[in-house]
C-alpha cells in the first residue's frame, strides 16, 4: 500500500486507481485501502465512487486518527454532490470528536472551516459562511489564505457588503500564482459589478475569458458575473445567454454550489423578463 500511497500524495490519480484495482483484487481489502481509493476516484473526479468507498472506509475504520481523516475526506465528497448537511456532519464530527481526543490534528481546522464555509455559502447561509472563513484565516497562510481571502470577498459581495469585499481582497497576495490572479480578476469584477461599474465589469470578464487557460469552474464564475453585468445594465437576452453558459460551465465542473447560482440567477432574469 505504500506505493499507493505515494501516487495519491503525488495526485497521479490514474496510476493510484489501477494500484488500488490491484490491491482490492488481490485482498484483503481494508479502511485505509479504502480511503486511498475514494482519493483516486476524487481526483478523477467520479465522485460517485469516491463517495461509495469513502463510506466503506467510514464503516470499516477503527477509533483513531484514520476515522478522522475518513470524516474530513468524504465531508468533501460529499459537499461536492450537494449533500451538504452529510457534508456538514462529518466536518462537525472532526472538530468535536477526533480534534477532541487527537489534539495534534487541531492544524487542519483552519481547512476544514474553509470547507465549512462552502458549505454554509452553498446553502445560502451568508453569515455563517463568512463566519467560517473568517475563522479559517486564523490559521491559514500563504497560498490557502490568500484563496480564502478570495472567497470571503465573494461572500461579503453576496451580502452586498462592498467595502467588507474590497478590505479583503486588498489583503490577497496572489505570489505571482496563475490561479490566485485568475480569481483575484474574477473577484475584482464582481466587485465592480456590486459597485454598479458595470462597464468595467464586463470588460473584465471579457479580458479573463479571452486568456484561454481558464477551467470549467473558473469559466463558470467568469460567465457568472458577465450575465449579472448584463442583467443589472437592462440587457436581459444578453444575461440568458450568458447564464446558459455558466450554467453550461458549472455542470461540466460538477460543481453543485455554481449550479446553483446559475439557476439561481436564471430565474431572477426571467422574473425580470416576464415583469417587462
Amino acid at each position: 500500500m505504500e506505493r499507493l500511497t505515494e501516487l495519491v500524495s503525488a495526485q497521479d490519480w490514474l496510476a493510484a486507481w489501477a494500484e488500488y484495482r490491484r490491491l482490492e483484487e488481490a485482498g484483503p481489502s481494508s479502511a485505509r485501502l479504502q480511503l486511498l481509493g475514494s482519493h483516486a476516484a476524487y481526483g478523477l473526479r467520479d465522485l460517485a465512487t469516491a463517495k461509495g468507498l469513502a463510506e466503506l472506509a467510514l464503516a470499516d475504520a477503527p477509533q483513531d486518527r484514520l476515522l478522522g481523516q475518513v470524516r474530513f475526506h468524504i465531508g468533501m465528497v460529499l459537499r461536492e454532490l450537494g449533500e451538504v448537511e452529510g457534508a456538514l456532519a462529518q466536518f462537525d464530527a472532526f472538530l468535536t470528536e477526533t480534534v477532541t481526543v487527537y489534539p495534534e490534528l487541531a492544524v487542519h481546522t483552519g481547512k476544514l472551516q474553509f470547507y465549512r464555509a462552502l458549505c454554509h455559502r452553498q446553502v445560502g447561509d451568508l453569515l455563517q459562511s463568512a463566519a467560517s472563513y473568517r475563522l479559517a484565516l486564523t490559521s491559514l497562510t500563504g497560498w490557502e489564505r490568500s484563496a480564502t481571502l478570495q472567497n470571503l470577498a465573494w461572500v461579503y459581495c453576496l451580502m452586498g457588503c462592498a467595502d467588507e469585499a474590497r478590505a479583503a481582497l486588498n489583503q490577497v497576495d496572489t505570489q505571482g500564482d496563475s490561479i490566485l490572479g485568475i480569481h483575484q480578476g474574477i473577484g475584482e469584477a464582481y466587485l465592480d459589478a456590486i459597485e454598479g461599474e458595470l462597464g468595467r465589469a464586463f470588460a473584465g470578464c471579457e479580458v479573463l475569458s479571452a486568456r484561454g487557460d481558464l477551467g470549467a469552474q473558473e469559466m463558470a464564475e467568469v460567465s457568472w458575473v458577465a450575465a449579472l453585468s448584463a442583467q443589472r445594465s437592462g440587457d436581459l437576452e444578453k444575461a440568458v445567454v450568458l447564464c446558459k453558459s455558466a450554467l453550461a460551465y458549472a455542470l461540466d465542473a460538477q460543481d453543485a454550489r455554481l449550479t446553483a447560482d446559475a439557476e439561481g440567477l436564471a430565474q431572477d432574469i426571467e422574473t425580470l423578463r416576464r415583469a417587462g
